[in-house]
C-alpha cells in the first residue's frame, strides 16, 4: 500500500471516528486494534480531529476540503437560530438531538456565524438623542480644534466619583497549596469618599466632599469652581478678561441655574457636553477606570488618605499624557459623528 493510499485510508477512518463522537483516545485504540503498529499515532489523530473541528480537514493530499452539509441538519438548526440567537450549543443539542460538535461546525462553516458578546451601552438612545449627540459632538469638536492650536493649555475637565476606603488587590503570589485569597464584597455600609477631580495640561485639582454632604449646585460652586479658579490663577497670572475653557457633564449639580448664573463671574467659559455622552467625558473614558485600577491594594483610614492617593496618581500623569487625553476626546467626538450618534 502506497503512502498516499495509507494517508487517505487513515483520514477516512479518523473522520469516521470523529463523526461517531469518539474521543481521541477511543479512536486511537480502535485503529490500533485494526492495524497495530501500522495505524496513525495519537498526535496525527489529534491534529486531524482539530482540523475536522475547524472545517479545514483534507480528505486527500493536495485537494481542498469540501465540507458535506446535510439538509435535515441545516433545517433543524435554522429555525432555532431565527427564533433565539442566544441558545447555547448544549441547548440546541437537547432540542435537535444533534451533537453540539456538529451544530458548531454547521454554525461556523455553513451559516458563517460567529459568537459575539453583547456590547454594554450606558443608555438606550432615541433618534432624537442620537441627533442631539451628533450636533453636540460637532460643537464640542470645533471648540477642541481651536484649543489644539495652543496644545490644550487653556482647558480643564473634571467630574466626581466614589472611591471606597478598602481596595484590596484581586490577586497575589502564593504557594500553590495555599487557599485562594478572599475579597469582601462592597455593600451599603462600605466606607467611601466622594472625590472631585479636575485637570488640565498643567492643572490638577482634587477635593473630597465632607462626609454626609450631597453634591449640589451650592457645593459645586463653593467647593469646586471657586478653589479651582484660585488654583489656576495661583499657577499663572491671567490677563484681564482671559477665559479658561471648562468641561464637565450635565449632572444636576453641574447644570443648575445657580451654576449657570455663577460661571460668567469667573475665569471659566463652559464647553458644551451632549446629553447621554459619557464617551465624550475624559473622566469616564480614561481617568476613573485607570485611577481605580491603580488604587487596588489601597487601604485608607480617612478622607485624607484618599485625597493623597488620588493626587499622587494625578501628579504622575505628565503634560504629554494629558494632551493625549484631549486628543482622544477629539477622536471620540469624530466617532460619535461617524456613527450618527450611536454608541
Amino acid at each position: 500500500m502506497t503512502n498516499r493510499t495509507l494517508i487517505i485510508r487513515d483520514r477516512t477512518l479518523i473522520e469516521f471516528c470523529y463523526l461517531s463522537e469518539m474521543t481521541i483516545q477511543e479512536c486511537k485504540e480502535t485503529l490500533d486494534r485494526l492495524y497495530g503498529d501500522q495505524g496513525p499515532c495519537e498526535r496525527t489523530i489529534r491534529n486531524m480531529f482539530n482540523k475536522l473541528e475547524e472545517g479545514t480537514f483534507n480528505y486527500e493530499p493536495g485537494l481542498p476540503f469540501r465540507p458535506q452539509f446535510q439538509d435535515h441538519i441545516i433545517e433543524a438548526i435554522r429555525p432555532l437560530i431565527a427564533e433565539d440567537a442566544t441558545l447555547s450549543l448544549r441547548k440546541m443539542e437537547i432540542l435537535t438531538g444533534i451533537s453540539s460538535k456538529t451544530i458548531k461546525r454547521y454554525l461556523l462553516k455553513y451559516f458563517h456565524f460567529i459568537k459575539r458578546h453583547a456590547k454594554w451601552v450606558p443608555h438606550t438612545l432615541t433618534p432624537v438623542n442620537m441627533a442631539n449627540r451628533v450636533e453636540g459632538a460637532r460643537d464640542l469638536l470645533a471648540k477642541l480644534e481651536v484649543h489644539s492650536l495652543t496644545n490644550f493649555n487653556n482647558i480643564v475637565t473634571g467630574d466626581e466619583t466614589w472611591i471606597t476606603w478598602r481596595n484590596p488587590s484581586r490577586f497575589r503570589w502564593q504557594d500553590r497549596d495555599d487557599p485562594p485569597p478572599v475579597i469582601e464584597r462592597a455593600n451599603i455600609g462600605t466606607k467611601k469618599s466622594m472625590v472631585t477631580v479636575f485637570f488640565g495640561v498643567h492643572t490638577t485639582f482634587v477635593s473630597v466632599s465632607p462626609r454626609g454632604e450631597a453634591i449640589n449646585a451650592n457645593s459645586f460652586i463653593h467647593d469646586v469652581l471657586t478653589p479651582l479658579s484660585e488654583t489656576i490663577q495661583a499657577r499663572a497670572a491671567l490677563p484681564p478678561g482671559h477665559k479658561v475653557a471648562i468641561h464637565y457633564d450635565n449632572a444636576p449639580a453641574h447644570s443648575a441655574r445657580a451654576v449657570r448664573d455663577f460661571l460668567p463671574q469667573t475665569i471659566f467659559s463652559k464647553l458644551p457636553h451632549p446629553a447621554w455622552s459619557p464617551d465624550l467625558a475624559p473622566c469616564d473614558f480614561w481617568l476613573f477606570g485607570n485611577l481605580k485600577t491603580e488604587l487596588r491594594g489601597l487601604i485608607a483610614e480617612s478622607d485624607e488618605d484618599i485625597l493623597e492617593a488620588v493626587f499622587a496618581f494625578m501628579q504622575a500623569q505628565d503634560a504629554e499624557m494629558r494632551r493625549k487625553v484631549f486628543r482622544k476626546m477629539m477622536k471620540q467626538c469624530r466617532e460619535v459623528i461617524r456613527k450618527e450618534g450611536r454608541y
